[in-house]
Protein backbone atom coordinates (compact mmCIF):
# COMPACT_ATOMS: atom_id res chain seq x y z
CA UNK A 1 0.00 0.00 0.00
CA UNK A 2 1.48 3.28 -0.70
CA UNK A 3 1.61 6.09 1.45
CA UNK A 4 -0.91 8.43 -0.33
CA UNK A 5 -3.11 5.40 -0.18
CA UNK A 6 -2.39 4.37 3.85
CA UNK A 7 -3.60 8.14 4.29
CA UNK A 8 -6.59 8.23 2.60
CA UNK A 9 -7.55 5.13 4.71
CA UNK A 10 -6.79 6.16 7.41
CA UNK A 11 -8.82 9.32 7.46
CA UNK A 12 -11.89 7.59 5.89
CA UNK A 13 -11.52 5.15 9.15
CA UNK A 14 -11.34 8.01 11.27
CA UNK A 15 -7.75 7.17 12.91
CA UNK A 16 -6.19 10.41 11.32
CA UNK A 17 -7.13 13.36 12.22
CA UNK A 18 -8.94 15.54 9.66
CA UNK A 19 -6.97 18.89 10.70
CA UNK A 20 -4.48 19.75 13.26
CA UNK A 21 -5.04 22.66 14.84
CA UNK A 22 -1.70 24.32 17.53
CA UNK A 23 -1.35 27.03 19.43
CA UNK A 24 1.56 27.51 20.98
CA UNK A 25 2.88 30.01 23.52
CA UNK A 26 6.17 30.66 24.70
CA UNK A 27 7.05 32.84 28.03
CA UNK A 28 9.82 36.13 26.74
CA UNK A 29 9.56 37.85 30.49
CA UNK A 30 12.50 39.37 31.74
CA UNK A 31 13.17 35.88 34.20
CA UNK A 32 13.97 33.92 30.66
CA UNK A 33 17.26 35.11 31.13
CA UNK A 34 17.77 31.99 33.20
CA UNK A 35 17.56 29.92 30.09
CA UNK A 36 20.84 31.84 28.33
CA UNK A 37 19.29 31.50 25.13
CA UNK A 38 18.93 27.77 25.20
CA UNK A 39 15.33 28.40 24.27
CA UNK A 40 16.31 29.78 20.89
CA UNK A 41 17.76 26.82 19.39
CA UNK A 42 14.99 24.66 21.00
CA UNK A 43 12.51 26.55 19.63
CA UNK A 44 13.67 26.06 16.19
CA UNK A 45 14.03 22.54 17.02
CA UNK A 46 10.86 22.32 17.85
CA UNK A 47 9.35 24.18 15.00
CA UNK A 48 11.26 22.01 12.55
CA UNK A 49 9.93 19.20 13.62
CA UNK A 50 6.63 19.96 14.22
CA UNK A 51 7.03 20.93 10.00
CA UNK A 52 8.66 17.64 9.62
CA UNK A 53 5.34 15.83 10.80
CA UNK A 54 3.04 17.69 8.87
CA UNK A 55 4.71 16.84 5.89
CA UNK A 56 5.44 13.10 7.00
CA UNK A 57 1.49 12.91 7.65
CA UNK A 58 0.61 15.33 4.99
CA UNK A 59 -2.65 16.43 7.49
CA UNK A 60 -3.98 19.96 7.17
CA UNK A 61 -2.71 21.72 10.07
CA UNK A 62 -2.31 25.25 11.49
CA UNK A 63 -0.13 26.38 13.40
CA UNK A 64 -0.30 30.05 15.85
CA UNK A 65 3.01 30.76 17.83
CA UNK A 66 3.02 33.68 19.88
CA UNK A 67 4.89 35.08 22.57
CA UNK A 68 4.88 37.08 25.08
CA UNK A 69 5.96 39.25 28.49
CA UNK A 70 3.34 42.15 29.05
CA UNK A 71 2.59 42.42 24.95
CA UNK A 72 2.17 39.22 22.95
CA UNK A 73 3.95 39.08 19.46
CA UNK A 74 2.44 36.70 17.12
CA UNK A 75 4.92 35.19 14.87
CA UNK A 76 2.98 32.67 13.19
CA UNK A 77 -0.98 32.98 13.00
CA UNK A 78 -2.94 29.85 11.31
CA UNK A 79 0.21 29.32 9.05
CA UNK A 80 -0.17 26.08 6.65
CA UNK A 81 3.52 23.72 7.02
CA UNK A 82 2.50 22.52 3.98
CA UNK A 83 2.73 25.81 2.36
CA UNK A 84 4.85 27.72 4.22
CA UNK A 85 8.46 27.60 5.78
CA UNK A 86 9.70 28.06 9.35
CA UNK A 87 10.75 31.06 10.28
CA UNK A 88 14.31 31.70 10.99
CA UNK A 89 16.57 31.59 13.71
CA UNK A 90 17.10 34.94 13.71
CA UNK A 91 13.30 35.94 13.74
CA UNK A 92 13.28 33.43 16.30
CA UNK A 93 15.87 35.10 18.59
CA UNK A 94 14.53 38.51 18.10
CA UNK A 95 10.92 37.10 18.89
CA UNK A 96 11.91 35.34 21.92
CA UNK A 97 14.73 37.67 23.85
CA UNK A 98 13.51 38.19 27.32
CA UNK A 99 12.10 41.45 28.90
CA UNK A 100 9.10 42.73 30.46
CA UNK A 101 6.15 41.29 32.79
CA UNK A 102 4.23 38.10 32.75
CA UNK A 103 1.01 38.62 30.67
CA UNK A 104 0.09 34.70 31.24
CA UNK A 105 -3.47 34.58 32.27
CA UNK A 106 -4.89 36.72 29.56
CA UNK A 107 -2.61 35.37 27.30
CA UNK A 108 -3.76 31.72 28.11
CA UNK A 109 -7.34 32.66 27.10
CA UNK A 110 -7.00 34.49 23.91
CA UNK A 111 -5.43 31.92 22.92
CA UNK A 112 -7.79 28.85 23.80
CA UNK A 113 -10.35 31.39 22.16
CA UNK A 114 -8.37 31.17 19.09
CA UNK A 115 -8.63 27.34 19.01
CA UNK A 116 -12.20 27.50 19.17
CA UNK A 117 -12.52 30.14 16.47
CA UNK A 118 -10.45 28.09 14.31
CA UNK A 119 -12.30 24.62 15.17
CA UNK A 120 -15.94 26.76 14.14
CA UNK A 121 -14.61 27.96 11.16
CA UNK A 122 -12.92 24.46 9.55
CA UNK A 123 -16.29 23.04 10.29
CA UNK A 124 -18.37 25.58 8.59
CA UNK A 125 -15.99 25.33 5.75
CA UNK A 126 -17.31 21.73 5.37
CA UNK A 127 -20.82 20.21 4.02
CA UNK A 128 -23.15 18.90 6.17
CA UNK A 129 -22.67 15.59 4.42
CA UNK A 130 -19.00 15.66 5.40
CA UNK A 131 -19.63 17.38 8.89
CA UNK A 132 -22.21 14.85 9.96
CA UNK A 133 -19.28 12.25 9.82
CA UNK A 134 -17.73 13.83 12.85
CA UNK A 135 -14.34 14.07 11.53
CA UNK A 136 -11.66 14.48 14.06
CA UNK A 137 -9.98 17.69 14.83
CA UNK A 138 -6.77 18.01 16.63
CA UNK A 139 -6.75 20.84 19.05
CA UNK A 140 -3.30 21.33 21.08
CA UNK A 141 -2.41 24.43 23.01
CA UNK A 142 0.82 24.11 24.32
CA UNK A 143 2.48 26.79 27.22
CA UNK A 144 6.31 27.33 27.80
CA UNK A 145 6.32 29.70 30.99
CA UNK A 146 8.89 30.35 33.27
CA UNK A 147 7.15 32.70 36.11
CA UNK A 148 3.68 33.80 37.76
CA UNK A 149 0.94 36.20 36.07
CA UNK A 150 1.71 39.92 36.88
CA UNK A 151 -0.06 41.81 34.16
CA UNK A 152 -3.29 40.20 33.33
CA UNK A 153 -6.74 41.70 33.93
CA UNK A 154 -8.53 37.93 34.07
CA UNK A 155 -7.89 36.16 37.20
CA UNK A 156 -6.26 32.72 37.68
CA UNK A 157 -9.98 30.99 38.13
CA UNK A 158 -11.20 32.38 34.67
CA UNK A 159 -8.22 30.88 32.61
CA UNK A 160 -8.96 27.22 35.04
CA UNK A 161 -12.47 27.64 33.79
CA UNK A 162 -11.97 27.92 30.70
CA UNK A 163 -8.74 25.34 29.95
CA UNK A 164 -10.96 22.65 31.63
CA UNK A 165 -14.01 23.10 29.28
CA UNK A 166 -11.45 23.13 26.29
CA UNK A 167 -10.31 19.73 27.68
CA UNK A 168 -14.03 18.39 28.02
CA UNK A 169 -14.37 19.40 24.30
CA UNK A 170 -11.67 17.22 23.34
CA UNK A 171 -8.72 19.87 23.54
CA UNK A 172 -5.14 18.80 24.55
CA UNK A 173 -3.32 20.83 26.85
CA UNK A 174 0.82 20.92 27.28
CA UNK A 175 2.53 22.90 30.23
CA UNK A 176 5.94 23.31 30.83
CA UNK A 177 7.47 25.72 33.86
CA UNK A 178 10.68 26.64 35.27
CA UNK A 179 11.33 28.33 38.05
CA UNK A 180 8.14 26.32 39.92
CA UNK A 181 6.35 23.12 40.16
CA UNK A 182 4.44 22.85 36.97
CA UNK A 183 2.18 19.92 38.24
CA UNK A 184 1.07 22.34 41.25
CA UNK A 185 0.90 25.49 38.81
CA UNK A 186 -0.88 23.27 36.12
CA UNK A 187 -3.73 21.60 38.74
CA UNK A 188 -4.07 25.25 39.97
CA UNK A 189 -5.17 26.70 36.27
CA UNK A 190 -6.62 22.91 35.14
CA UNK A 191 -4.30 21.10 32.98
CA UNK A 192 -4.41 17.38 33.62
CA UNK A 193 -1.42 16.88 35.73
CA UNK A 194 -0.04 14.23 33.71
CA UNK A 195 0.80 17.07 30.94
CA UNK A 196 2.83 18.88 33.32
CA UNK A 197 6.71 18.75 33.34
CA UNK A 198 8.76 21.19 35.24
CA UNK A 199 12.03 21.90 33.56
CA UNK A 200 15.84 23.22 35.46
CA UNK A 201 15.83 27.04 33.88
CA UNK A 202 19.13 27.44 34.15
CA UNK A 203 20.83 24.07 33.30
CA UNK A 204 20.95 23.32 29.65
CA UNK A 205 21.04 19.84 29.46
CA UNK A 206 17.82 19.86 31.47
CA UNK A 207 16.43 22.32 29.00
CA UNK A 208 17.31 20.57 26.19
CA UNK A 209 16.06 17.21 27.75
CA UNK A 210 13.20 18.95 28.56
CA UNK A 211 12.34 20.24 25.12
CA UNK A 212 12.93 16.98 24.02
CA UNK A 213 10.21 15.40 25.85
CA UNK A 214 8.00 18.43 25.22
CA UNK A 215 7.87 17.75 21.78
CA UNK A 216 7.65 13.99 22.07
CA UNK A 217 4.18 14.96 23.73
CA UNK A 218 3.54 17.23 20.88
CA UNK A 219 3.83 14.68 18.29
CA UNK A 220 1.89 12.29 20.08
CA UNK A 221 -1.03 14.18 20.62
CA UNK A 222 -1.19 15.68 17.11
CA UNK A 223 -1.66 11.81 15.76
CA UNK A 224 -4.81 12.33 17.40
CA UNK A 225 -4.15 9.21 19.83
CA UNK A 226 -4.18 9.86 24.03
CA UNK A 227 -1.28 11.13 25.45
CA UNK A 228 -0.36 8.96 28.48
CA UNK A 229 1.69 11.67 30.16
CA UNK A 230 5.80 12.27 31.06
CA UNK A 231 7.44 9.07 32.16
CA UNK A 232 9.65 9.77 35.25
CA UNK A 233 12.90 9.53 33.45
CA UNK A 234 11.25 12.49 31.37
CA UNK A 235 10.78 14.22 34.56
CA UNK A 236 14.48 13.44 36.13
CA UNK A 237 15.85 14.65 32.75
CA UNK A 238 14.66 17.62 32.81
CA UNK A 239 15.80 18.62 36.11
CA UNK A 240 19.27 17.07 35.37
CA UNK A 241 18.77 14.58 37.81
CA UNK A 242 21.03 11.62 38.26
CA UNK A 243 21.47 8.46 39.84
CA UNK A 244 24.11 9.70 41.61
CA UNK A 245 22.41 12.11 43.18
CA UNK A 246 20.22 9.81 45.09
CA UNK A 247 21.42 8.39 47.97
CA UNK A 248 20.17 4.61 48.71
CA UNK A 249 18.38 3.70 51.70
CA UNK A 250 19.79 -0.23 53.11
CA UNK A 251 17.23 -2.68 53.85
CA UNK A 252 17.59 -5.57 55.51
CA UNK A 253 15.49 -8.74 54.53
CA UNK A 254 16.08 -10.75 57.69
CA UNK A 255 16.19 -9.11 61.08
CA UNK A 256 19.28 -9.86 63.09
CA UNK A 257 18.72 -12.88 65.77
CA UNK A 258 19.17 -11.32 69.80
CA UNK A 259 19.58 -13.69 72.11
CA UNK A 260 19.47 -13.55 76.06
CA UNK A 261 23.12 -13.54 76.33
CA UNK A 262 23.52 -10.62 73.88
CA UNK A 263 20.56 -8.75 75.12
CA UNK A 264 21.73 -8.78 78.58
CA UNK A 265 25.31 -7.16 77.59
CA UNK A 266 23.47 -4.53 75.54
CA UNK A 267 21.59 -3.37 78.75
CA UNK A 268 24.75 -2.65 80.38
CA UNK A 269 26.82 -1.56 77.36
CA UNK A 270 26.55 1.81 74.98
CA UNK A 271 25.05 0.86 71.61
CA UNK A 272 27.50 3.10 70.28
CA UNK A 273 30.13 0.84 71.66
CA UNK A 274 28.78 -2.39 70.08
CA UNK A 275 29.96 -3.96 66.99
CA UNK A 276 28.05 -6.67 65.33
CA UNK A 277 29.91 -9.70 64.26
CA UNK A 278 31.77 -9.70 60.57
CA UNK A 279 31.90 -12.27 57.56
CA UNK A 280 35.74 -12.48 56.62
CA UNK A 281 34.78 -9.90 54.15
CA UNK A 282 34.50 -6.74 56.30
CA UNK A 283 30.43 -7.17 55.52
CA UNK A 284 28.16 -6.90 58.60
CA UNK A 285 26.81 -10.68 58.85
CA UNK A 286 23.10 -10.98 60.40
CA UNK A 287 22.84 -14.47 60.11
CA UNK A 288 24.55 -15.57 63.49
CA UNK A 289 22.94 -14.73 66.77
CA UNK A 290 24.94 -12.19 68.70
Amino acid sequence: MTSIARRQTLRSSGLQPAIILKNICIDRSGSMTSFRGKQYEMTEKLLLDTWNQTRETNVKTKITLKTFDDLVNIMLCEVDPLIEDTPSFQIIRESLCPRGMTRLNDTILESLHELKRSKEKYLSSLSNEVRNLNPKIVQLFVLITDGVDNESSSLKEDVKEKILEFREQGGEALLMTANMDARIIGSEYGFNDDRCLTVHSSDQTAIESGFRSLNTAIRTASTGTRYIGYSQLQREQSLNITPSMVVPIPSLTTLPTLTRQVAGSLSATSMTDFTPPTSPAGVMDFSQPY
